[in-house]
C-alpha cells in the first residue's frame, strides 16, 4: 500500500463510559458482564486497545480512534475529514471482523461516495481453526470477547489510497 503511494490509516476502536449513555442499545446486545469486559478491553489503555505489536506502523501512517463499529458514521471518528483533506477518494478496508466493523465502515464509506473495497482478513481463522494468531491485527487478552463473540480478534483497520 505504501509502496503504491497509498495512505495507511490504523483505525482503533476506543470505547469509554460514554457508551452507556450515547450508545446504550449496545449494552442490550450482550450480558452485562460481557459488555463490561468488552468495554474494559477496548477503552484507551485497556489490554485489548493497542495495535498488534507485530504490525508495521510507520511515522507517516495515521492512527485514528473510532467509538462505533463504523469509522464513517457521524461522530465516530475524524476519518472522513482526514481522507477528504488528503484528497483520497478510495478506501480499502480490511480486518478480522469483516461482518461487524469492516462491513459497517465499508457500507458507510460507500454511502459517503468513497470508492470502497473490502478485503476479508478473517479467513486465517477459518483456515487454521483459530489455532494461530495473525500478525496483522490487534490482540485482545486471552478470554476477551468482542461483539461478534470471537475470542482474540479485533475490529477494523482502514487502508486508503489516492
Amino acid at each position: 500500500m505504501r509502496a503504491a503511494g497509498g495512505q495507511v490509516a490504523w483505525v482503533i476502536t476506543t470505547f469509554d463510559e460514554d457508551i452507556y449513555e450515547n450508545w446504550s442499545v449496545l449494552t442490550d446486545l450482550f450480558s452485562p458482564e460481557r459488555c463490561q469486559t468488552m468495554i474494559e478491553n477496548i477503552c484507551a489503555g485497556g489490554a485489548g486497545h493497542a495495535l498488534w505489536p507485530q504490525l508495521v506502523v510507520e511515522d507517516q501512517d495515521w492512527t485514528i480512534e473510532k467509538n462505533r463499529f463504523s469509522a464513517f458514521i457521524q461522530g465516530s471518528s475524524n476519518l472522513e475529514e482526514r481522507l477528504r483533506a488528503a484528497d483520497i477518494d478510495t478506501v480499502i478496508i480490511t480486518g478480522t471482523l469483516t461482518d461487524v466493523c469492516c462491513e459497517s465502515s465499508a457500507r458507510d464509506a460507500m454511502m459517503l461516495n468513497f470508492k470502497t473495497n473490502i478485503s476479508d482478513g478473517e479467513s486465517w481463522n477459518q483456515l487454521t481453526n483459530g489455532q494461530t494468531k495473525p500478525v496483522h491485527v490487534r490482540q485482545q487478552p486471552e478470554g476477551a470477547i468482542n461483539p461478534s463473540g470471537r475470542i482474540n480478534q479485533v475490529f477494523s483497520n482502514v487502508l486508503s489510497i489516492k
